[in-house]
């Protein structure tokens, strides 16, 4: 087996560390990742809810697996949740084995690490838009 290597993504596509895993949308060629994060707000008067939508055109595969069975995985990574490049990956691998796909075909692959899950997914870059951010 390879060793896989994460390489966070810069500051602008950037998630807060703290991000929580909502829920995975997988329809007619979108998919889709919702997470959010809850801050404290100034003086302990309530929390900001934020939540966000990371899009991925077609991919040609994906896995989320809870983070608590990626120990190996978790003690490479530095800074915490967000989404990651992923070098060398595993399912990438996977994917060239199965499907017939020849070492020429780039299988780019990315993970989205939560408080709570690990997603990855072999397919185009992916796109990070806000969706929600509310006082409570």
């Amino acid at each position: 087996m390879n060793d896989e290597r994460y390489v966070r993504l810069p500051v602008s596509h950037q998630l807060p560390a703290d991000i929580d895993f909502i829920s995975l949308h997988d329809s007619s060629g979108a998919f889709r990742i919702i997470v959010e994060s809850r801050d404290t707000l100034n003086h302990g008067q309530g929390r900001r809810v934020r939540r966000w939508a990371v899009n991925f055109r077609k991919p040609y595969a994906y896995r989320n697996a809870d983070e608590g069975k990626r120990l190996k995985s978790l003690s490479i990574l530095t800074g915490g949740g967000g989404i990651y490049a992923v070098e060398n990956s595993s399912l990438a691998e996977w994917l060239h084995e199965e499907s017939g796909y020849t070492r020429e075909t780039r299988l780019s692959a990315w993970a989205v690490v939560t408080i709570n899950d690990w997603i990855e997914v072999v397919g185009g870059a992916p796109e990070v838009k806000e969706i929600m951010g509310d006082e409570s």
